[in-house]
């Protein structure tokens, strides 16, 4: 379905840049995208694009997607500019991280067609996995425009129960600084165990890449299923993975997501 409408985006910072990459990639004209931001790097950004940018909410133009890609201390101030655009045909798309649905209706009227997303830094390079939730106003059609939206800069995945998406922030949202900081601590045991630096980040770089490339195209086979690919009886993998046992990895990210997702529950 195509996405030739008028979308305007409110802030255009890295995300927000992100998502005007992938649109025009995907066929979406400049012309068609418009953005709000008054910093210097929305200026580079959108004559890099060569997308319309305004310091102030536009009356000269009818919307009809509009992302919210602001900070969360700024959507009491910045959003209530916009409800002169709420509508039947217009569909609000939140990115704003702790925002939850019932923030939006109350500055923008249970009127609005709302949409909350979670989106991940990946994002950025079009390899982001996005989880989306609507309000009761959104229909299919609706629907599937956000998702086609939203795929311009990688995955996506719809959710039936809104209080879900705390924990979709605690491992997707979150997520990419765990494997980053993994990356970063292989690396340097590869140093400490006599590697250069650039080779080490090399090997634990195209590494990381193999795994998830692998991992994602074996559809049919399960991490655990993977994993034991890897590990031989007695070998070096063993090895390894018995150390993770021993200090008890499992619990540990169990943790993490839990206290990842608790404090996305007290942002909201």
């Amino acid at each position: 379905m195509p996405l030739e409408k008028t979308i305007l985006i409110i802030g255009l910072g890295n995300m927000g840049k992100a998502l005007v990459k992938g649109m025009l990639k995907s066929g979406i004209s400049p012309n068609s995208i418009n953005a709000v931001d008054i910093s210097l790097q929305a200026k580079a950004t959108a004559e890099e694009f060569g997308i319309t940018l305004y310091n102030k909410a536009p009356d000269e133009i009818t919307p009809k997607i509009i992302i919210v890609a602001i900070k969360p201390q700024l959507l009491n101030k910045i959003l209530s500019e916009y409800k002169k655009f709420v509508n039947p045909d217009c569909v609000f798309i939140s990115i704003v991280a702790g925002a939850t649905i019932a923030k939006f209706e109350d500055i923008l009227t249970a009127n609005a067609n709302i949409i909350r997303t979670m989106p991940n830094t990946p994002a950025s390079i079009g390899c982001g996995m996005t989880a989306l939730f609507a309000n009761k106003n959104i229909n299919n059609k609706q629907k599937q425009q956000a998702e086609n939206l939203l795929k311009t800069v990688g995955e996506t995945a719809w959710l039936q129960d809104e209080s879900l998406m705390d924990t979709v922030t605690a491992i997707s949202g979150s997520g990419p600084a765990y494997f980053f900081l993994i990356m970063q601590e292989l690396t340097n045991a590869g140093i400490k165990n006599g590697l250069p630096k650039d080779l080490a980040q090399k090997l634990v770089v195209n590494t990381a890449w193999g795994a998830g490339n692998l991992a994602k195209q074996s559809n049919n086979l399960s991490p655990q299923q993977l994993k034991e690919m890897v590990t031989s009886p007695n070998g070096t993998t063993e090895a390894g993975l018995n150390v993770f046992a021993k200090n008890k990895i499992d619990k540990i990210i169990e943790n993490v997501v839990a206290s990842a997702k608790n404090k996305s529950i007290e942002l909201s």
